[in-house]
């Protein structure tokens, strides 16, 4: 079983393969859906501020 630096130099026990692999999938499903996001809105931002005279208009289909 492969462990991170930190888990080997403090010590702490290893983490189950099952639960590893879980965690991958979840980092792999967040990835994925924000890829969609950006594909789907090119103007996504993490504020909003609608510029109707810059062409932005507000997406209401999508992720």
């Amino acid at each position: 079983m492969i462990m991170a630096f930190d888990a080997c130099r403090f010590g702490w026990p290893a983490m189950p393969a099952l639960a590893e692999l879980f965690g991958a999938v979840l980092i792999a499903a967040a990835f994925y859906g924000w890829g969609r996001v950006l594909r789907e809105n090119s103007f996504a931002v993490t504020n909003v501020r609608l510029q109707p005279e810059r062409g932005r208009i507000v997406v209401s289909a999508g992720p």
